[in-house]
């Protein structure tokens, strides 16, 4: 009858889990900093609550800092197949993004896709 072992695990792969254990308490039991303890979103959205025109950039809006809620509006568009690539171009001029392109539905008059797109609102 042959005798079954079991492999024995060796000291070097112990002491490599004991360090490996004794790191990570010591990451998760570390104190964190001052700069990691947020208050929130919305503490500092209301932190730099003053008005603000819609003709200022983002970033100034924002503070440069956590963003407000974005508000977006949509748009469906019927992609012909044969000017696909320029339709797209040109609502993307105008700031639209593209979401995701899906078959036109099988009654529609469409020849093929539907462009979703969308952009932030301003409001």
């Amino acid at each position: 009858m042959a005798r079954i072992t079991r492999p024995r695990l060796s000291w070097w792969s112990l002491s490599a889990a004991l360090l490996l254990a004794i790191g990570a308490a010591l990451v998760l039991l570390s104190p964190v900093s001052g700069q990691a303890k947020a208050k929130g979103p919305t503490a500092a959205v209301a932190a730099s609550a003053r008005p603000v025109s819609a003709a200022e950039p983002l970033a100034a809006r924002t503070g440069g800092g956590i963003a407000e809620l974005t508000k977006w509006e949509y748009a469906t568009v019927p992609l012909p197949l044969q000017t696909t690539k320029a339709v797209l171009d040109s609502w993307g001029a105008d700031g639209w993004d593209l979401v995701q392109v899906v078959p036109a539905h099988p009654g529609s008059n469409g020849d093929g896709l539907v462009a979703y797109l969308k952009r932030p609102k301003f409001a």
